[in-house]
């Protein structure tokens, strides 16, 4: 599907927007449209519909829409292209799309596209990965020493890991250096954290540290804003064994081929 033009106002949106990997687009559709959405579509040539309800998506139609007002003349809108905008409580997606066809009682079949931006409302929005005892992040503590710990959960610019409280001491402010995510042999690239803060679990023996990137280069922010946007993707689809195989940094196995059978 060709690229369409993007009004001034999406374009501010789109700017920390996720991208849902092709082979998850009609999946995540299916699964948001559950939560009956309204949406709006800003044609290429400066109109608007808005506030139309979704009436269902398949690979046949498309995604039906039935508009809020009564369209008199449904032929001056045969081939439109435009940018399909809707909210759940996830956040923002929106993705270009051109009508498929129009019935008689006004119902407005569009393309399923080809590529779903994401966009979260909170650039520091907490996402909490699925439970996956794998899944894990290496702290560097000192040349040739490092320390293995849990994911709580992360941000575009941060996480929350657990560590038991007798293995180091924890120090607000301090910096750990090398650090990177793990799971069955595939490692991301490394990065810096600081501790911004601590709390106890005295019952557990745990402590939950906040931490987060310290002078992060591009990489280490792209590893960080791709870890929320797999996370988020998986909520629409928590039946996925396989949650992690879209992490930028994570290496896809014939063993992954086999989890879902």
């Amino acid at each position: 599907m060709n690229d369409v033009q993007i009004t001034p106002k999406l374009a501010m949106q789109t700017i920390k927007n996720s991208l849902i990997q092709p082979r998850q687009v009609l999946n995540t559709l299916i699964e948001e449209f559950k939560k009956q959405p309204n949406i709006t579509i800003h044609w290429n040539n400066g109109s608007m519909l808005h506030h139309s309800s979704i009436l269902g998506i398949d690979n046949v139609r498309g995604i039906s829409i039935k508009p809020k007002n009564i369209i008199s003349d449904t032929n001056q809108l045969r081939n439109y292209q435009g940018t399909v905008v809707f909210s759940t409580h996830n956040g923002r997606y929106q993705f270009p799309s051109t009508i498929h066809s129009i019935d008689d009682k006004g119902i407005i079949n569009l393309a399923i596209p080809n590529y779903l931006n994401f966009y979260q409302r909170r650039d520091n929005k907490r996402a909490e990965p699925p439970s996956d005892d794998s899944f894990k992040m290496i702290i560097g503590l000192s040349p040739g020493q490092e320390l293995l710990t849990n994911v709580i959960d992360g941000s575009s610019n941060g996480i929350r890991l657990e560590i038991r409280s007798t293995v180091i001491k924890i120090s607000q402010g301090s910096c750990w250096y090398g650090c990177y995510f793990e799971r069955s042999g595939s490692r991301s690239s490394k990065f810096n954290l600081r501790v911004m803060h601590k709390t106890m679990l005295h019952d557990k023996g745990l402590t939950q540290v906040g931490c987060e990137l310290y002078n992060p280069t591009l990489l280490a922010s792209s590893v960080f804003s791709n870890m929320v946007s797999v996370i988020n993707q998986s909520k629409v689809n928590p039946n996925s064994k396989q949650w992690y195989v879209d992490l930028n940094w994570y290496k896809y196995s014939i063993k992954d081929s086999l989890v879902n059978k």
